[in-house]
């Protein structure tokens, strides 16, 4: 049975102002600067590295896949020529409706990075938690957003993100119904293909993770994996008592505070 320990970025940023990309304050929290990006992806072996798509039709017993949400520009300028850089793959999930908006990639270089062999999956259409939505609302985010991104990219869209990682169960079947063969969560661990249709754990690197952190992420360590998997239960029951958007009100003044406290 195949097994694979999936990673999840978001923006990718450099210290020199040749790829501008404007992050909020929260979106900051989930990136990686370039540089501890680059020193991240040099632990993965070539071979062992593969799009969410082509995992289980490659001959490898742990694949390590890297996964990229939202389509920031940092995708094209700073990620795509890294992973080329190192013979590496990846799987890209954008949001439909932010393709070709400042900050984000547009139609041409999604092309571009799918003919290099990269996979362009779908973020759903407009970047909201499907949780929250009515049922014709997420079937409309996931299978409109499937046929839109095939409709441009002239190719079988097959992999799923949910917003957040936020999911019901029917949606699963809902995915699978249109097509889908993947479906990403953010729930953290080891991925196991057991069927046609696999359902992502995701491990999420952020900005404050290190580079023995990564490794250890990728050697799937023990320790790392259940600490977050007990964190992830934990935040994912807070936000379910209180609200996800209650949830990241909340977090956000308590950012806001703990920034007005260090500039005081």
């Amino acid at each position: 049975m195949k097994s694979a320990i999936v990673l999840t970025f978001h923006g990718v940023v450099r210290s020199d102002s040749s790829v501008p990309l404007t992050l909020t304050s929260a979106e900051l929290e989930y990136t990686v600067s370039a540089s501890s990006f680059e020193q991240f992806i040099r632990q993965i072996p070539a071979h062992a590295s593969c799009t969410v798509k082509d995992w289980k039709t490659i001959d490898i017993d742990r694949a390590i896949i890297l996964t990229f949400d939202d389509g920031f520009i940092s995708d094209y300028y700073t990620v795509y020529p890294l992973l080329k850089k190192y013979k590496l793959r990846g799987t890209f999930f954008v949001t439909v409706s932010n393709i070709g908006l400042d900050n984000y990639c547009n139609y041409d270089q999604l092309h571009e990075m799918l003919n290099g062999g990269m996979e362009i999956a779908s973020h759903g259409m407009t970047h909201q938690f499907l949780t929250l939505m009515t049922y014709q609302a997420a079937c409309t985010e996931i299978c409109g957003s499937k046929a839109e991104l095939e409709k441009e990219l002239k190719y079988p869209v097959s992999s799923f993100a949910a917003v957040g990682g936020h999911y019901k169960k029917w949606m699963l079947q809902a995915a699978q119904r249109a097509g889908y063969s993947s479906f990403a969560t953010m729930i953290p661990g080891k991925s196991i293909a057991r069927d046609e249709f696999v359902v992502l754990k995701r491990n999420h690197i952020k900005i404050h993770h290190t580079l023995d952190y990564f490794k250890k992420t990728i050697g799937a360590d023990t320790g790392i994996m259940f600490k977050n998997k007990m964190r992830y239960h934990f935040l994912n029951l807070t936000k379910r008592t209180v609200g996800y958007n209650r949830y990241d009100q909340i977090k956000h003044a308590i950012r806001k505070y703990r920034q007005l406290s260090h500039s005081a």
